[in-house]
């Protein structure tokens, strides 16, 4: 259990990044605040967090396929339920590291600029 709580706070930690972002480019907190509630809502109703992927209809069911969310919530539940690190837990590991490789420079030079 706490290897799935350490691998949902990594991947908590990653997608804030791209959060981090936004709020720098934004120009009000209202803007932010709309910006990162939609996406948050979007990505976790277009994955496995509340339904099977398979109840999906047929063109959102690649949509949630390829979901991060869907990866981290896959993740969780294998190692919570069964102790099982399964590819889904090195796929949530693999974005995040990729993730944070890409927007974390973006989002610090954005920020050193404002300053």
């Amino acid at each position: 259990m706490i290897v799935a709580s350490l691998l949902a706070i990594f991947g908590a930690c990653a997608i804030s990044w791209v959060f981090a972002l936004i709020g720098l480019l934004s120009k009000s907190a209202s803007t932010i605040s709309s910006i990162s509630t939609m996406v948050t809502m979007m990505m976790s109703f277009l994955s496995n967090a509340f339904v099977p992927i398979d109840t999906l209809p047929h063109f959102l069911q690649s949509v949630a396929e390829h979901n991060p969310i869907t990866y981290l919530v896959t993740a969780f539940k294998d190692l919570a339920n069964h102790g099982q690190f399964t590819s889904s837990a090195s796929m949530t590991i693999f974005i995040g590291i990729l993730l944070v490789m890409i927007v974390a420079p973006i989002t610090v030079k954005i920020y050193n600029r404002k300053i």
